[in-house]
């Protein structure tokens, strides 16, 4: 009598942890072809390094290139990774669509490189558990789960959209005060000239404020930080040109940063100081604020007058990659509960070109401004989408200020620039998370410092 004899391509595998062996040589592969990926990714045309970008720009199912943008942008996820990337014939796709449209901007040798690093990663996944998916049981991660740092399509789930909600009435119960919209714009140009060498400064223009803003009597002290360091009389009326980490009023002949065709009249209050690293903005209520306001004129039952009050700043920040920097952090800071956050990045072509952009929210601690990279220790587990907005004035349009084209018109031509040559990245989210920071990481590096290895 024959006895069967089972016949499997690969010999069968408990979902036990891998040695540490195996870990080092999937930790180093992993590694590779992230960095490899990342050039790739990086090197597609700006609107393509989205999922859905991508799928129209190459043709290829909007699912491989989710996970392939899902696994690569955020901070590195350790081995779980290897669960988390498409195939080596999803990988292999997308290179080929790429290559053959013309959309990388990598020439044939390196597209012929990165194909080789697959081939390579598929031989170590094979050689240590037979396929992708036994290895994804083995390190105790299922193959279609997504990155933890990542969004799903929809933003977060329906419970966490409840829960800041609630938190949004409890902060502004508790702390007297809420705003209809916290609203932060940040436009980066490159700087050809001044005191530091071209290539060596980005000119950072700021728009922020709160837009229907309501205080009790017995609120909080109000008060906003803006990263950087005031632009000192002396400086200010002898024309210096831009300096790093230093600002000026956004409009000329100002010795504030507000915006006043765009805040209410008579306005609060503001009086600013710049100790240490940030430009402090103390805002005293003032009773008659509101009755003049462009947007916010209501007085609700509770005899609370809103008001809106816009800051506008104009600067600069070092290049990425000057003194060994690979990131710039944009941030949009919830010191104070508001119902909607409108958050957008405009980063010039040239700029943009060159990094990798992700979004993410953090718990606000003290040592932001002193920390850069990945934070693992104060991110929130779920993002909200990035959005890439359209060109143009009207690409900005948002719902939740209707003067917002205006505003940026406004901004645009005080800094003599042509908006269309920029790229726009959004953050717009009902009930943001009160005392967090949503991040804008616009990652410049080729390296693996400050990505966990």
């Amino acid at each position: 009598m024959l006895t069967p004899v089972a016949t499997t391509l690969f010999p069968s595998r408990s979902p036990s942890p891998l040695s540490d062996g195996e870990q080092a040589q999937l930790e180093r592969s992993l590694k590779r072809l992230r960095l490899e990926l990342r050039a790739f990714l990086a090197s597609l045309p700006v609107e393509a390094q989205t999922a859905s970008g991508m799928a129209r720009c190459l043709g290829v199912e909007r699912t491989t290139c989710q996970r392939l943008v899902a696994s690569v942008t955020p901070p590195y996820t350790g081995l779980d990774l290897a669960a988390q990337l498409p195939g080596r014939k999803g990988l292999e796709m997308l290179v080929d669509a790429a290559d053959g449209l013309g959309r990388s901007a990598l020439g044939t040798d390196a597209l012929d490189a990165l194909r080789g690093v697959i081939r390579d990663h598929d031989a170590v996944v094979r050689g240590i558990a037979g396929s992708q998916s036994r290895l994804a049981k083995c390190i105790r991660q299922p193959v279609d789960q997504p990155a933890r740092s990542s969004p799903s399509s929809s933003g977060a789930g329906v419970a966490d959209a409840a829960a800041r909600e609630m938190l949004f009435h409890a902060a502004s119960t508790l702390t007297g005060r809420s705003s209809d919209l916290w609203l932060a714009a940040h436009i980066y140009t490159p700087v050809a000239s001044g005191s530091e060498a071209p290539r060596r400064l980005l000119r950072q223009t700021r728009v922020n404020g709160l837009v229907g803003h309501k205080a009790k009597p017995d609120a909080v002290p109000m008060t906003l930080h803006v990263f950087g360091k005031e632009l000192t009389e002396e400086s200010r009326t002898s024309g210096e040109p831009f300096r790093a980490g230093v600002f000026r009023p956004l409009l000329k002949g100002r010795r504030d940063a507000v915006l006043e065709s765009y805040s209410s009249e008579p306005l609060p209050v503001v009086r600013a100081r710049s100790p240490n690293e940030a430009v402090v903005q103390t805002i005293d209520d003032n009773p008659d604020a509101g009755l003049g306001s462009p947007v916010s004129e209501a007085v609700n039952g509770a005899g609370e007058r809103a008001f809106d009050l816009l800051f506008g700043l104009d600067g600069a920040v070092r290049y990425p990659l000057v003194d060994g920097n690979q990131h710039e952090e944009v941030w949009a800071i919830l010191n104070f509960p508001a119902r909607r956050i409108v958050f957008d990045v405009l980063m010039h072509r040239d700029v943009a070109r060159r990094c990798i952009t992700t979004l993410d929210v953090h718990l606000w601690g003290p040592d932001f401004a002193r920390r850069t990279g990945e934070r693992w220790q104060t991110r929130f587990s779920a993002a909200p989408r990035l959005q890439l907005l359209g060109s143009g004035l009207a690409g900005l349009h948002t719902d939740a200020y209707p003067r917002y084209e205006e505003l940026m018109g406004m901004v645009f031509e005080t800094i003599d620039a042509d908006v269309t040559k920029y790229v726009g990245y959004r953050c717009e989210l009902t009930y943001p998370i009160w005392r967090a920071g949503y991040r804008m990481l616009f990652d410049f590096g080729t390296s693996e410092a400050d990505h966990g290895g």
